[in-house]
């Protein structure tokens, strides 16, 4: 009746501006109750996407290539918006991701993870999801706010530990064999991710630009340009049973994203929707704080930096790097040509 009440005659037409009004509350009450209700983002396998989410898809080209091109590689939110005409990332770019991964990985061949891997996935078990620490991918600012968080719920009854690795965030090593699995398979799990290139640049400017701390480790002594250090990754890969640092250590080791299922993956390029994302569906905004900008940044992400640095490699240097981080290249999407 009241719809009626507010539609006016014109000339044999019918205008309802109160029916239009009607429609945008609709539509915000109902963007609101998705991502205020408290529950894990949902995604949708992408066999089972509707057809105009699967309309940039066509051709003769492979499911896998045409993912692959469509993952945003961009450098940073401004370029996307270039790139893709939006600002805010959208729940297709994560499905998209999320199937890119799916694609690339073949059949788990174990079902037990390495203990060093269990150590890098934090637990919470009031809200029920695993966090995988990747150093160099805003880790620092996710650990703080993690701590924060179990602050807020325990009324400070827990605190942090910052002699300890994860700040004394349990882990799933902490846990039964039968606990593991269930949280596996029942906790919402992500990761962020960054373009492998970006995140080597910013752990090695961390290390032996911002400071001299890298130089305190004998095997270090001698790094004293991105040339040098990559020598010394050539090195200590021939050595085999040396493992890299955590810091420059590829993803795809770190986090193991072919053997646990992963429901979201962030990218570095597109922090800060792709947290405030997390945060939405958790309600977490009013509780804890992020911060706008990862703590320690090294402005490793800037097309201009990264191009000097590299420019100073020589083609086999980078074909090194490209074999050394091929798993994440593939895995997440990134381009190895993005700074020529």
């Amino acid at each position: 009746m009241a719809i009626s009440a507010c539609l006016v005659r014109r000339r044999g037409k019918f205008l309802s501006w109160c029916s239009i009004g009607l429609l945008i509350s609709i539509l915000g009450i109902t963007y609101w109750m998705h991502f205020r209700s408290g529950n894990p983002p949902v995604y949708r396998p992408f066999s089972e996407m509707e057809t105009h989410d699967t309309s940039m898809l066509s051709g003769d080209e492979s499911v896998t290539t045409q993912l692959a091109r469509h993952t945003s590689t961009t450098a940073s939110p401004a370029d996307a918006i270039k790139e893709y005409g939006y600002r805010h990332v959208t729940l297709w770019t994560y499905n998209e991701r999320l199937a890119l991964l799916k694609a690339q990985c073949s059949v788990s061949s174990s079902t037990r993870l390495p203990s060093d891997v269990l150590q890098r996935l934090i637990v919470d078990d009031v809200y029920e999801f695993i966090y995988c620490v990747v150093q160099k991918v805003a880790s620092g600012n996710w650990k703080t706010a993690l701590s924060e968080l179990k602050m807020h719920y325990t009324d400070e009854k827990w605190k942090p530990n910052l002699r300890d690795f994860n700040m004394g965030l349990p882990t799933l090593k902490e846990y039964s064999p039968q606990q593991i699995q269930y949280r596996l398979e029942n906790y919402f799990k992500f990761i962020f991710v960054r373009h492998p290139l970006e995140r080597m640049l910013s752990a090695y400017r961390d290390r032996f630009e911002r400071n001299d701390k890298g130089r305190l480790i004998p095997q270090w002594e001698n790094i004293h340009s991105l040339k040098s250090f990559v020598h010394y990754l050539k090195e200590t890969v021939a050595k085999e049973r040396e493992d890299l640092n955590i810091h420059w250590r590829p993803i795809a080791n770190l986090c193991q994203p072919c053997e646990v299922t992963y429901d979201f993956i962030g990218h570095y390029e597109t922090l800060d929707d792709d947290v405030n994302y997390i945060f939405s569906a958790y309600e977490l905004s009013s509780v804890i704080n992020f911060g706008s900008h990862p703590s320690y940044a090294t402005g490793s992400s800037n097309r201009t930096i990264l191009r000097k640095y590299y420019a100073n490699l020589s083609s086999g240097d980078m074909l090194f790097l490209h074999k050394l981080y091929s798993s994440d290249f593939e895995l997440f999407g990134y381009s190895k040509d993005s700074f020529s």
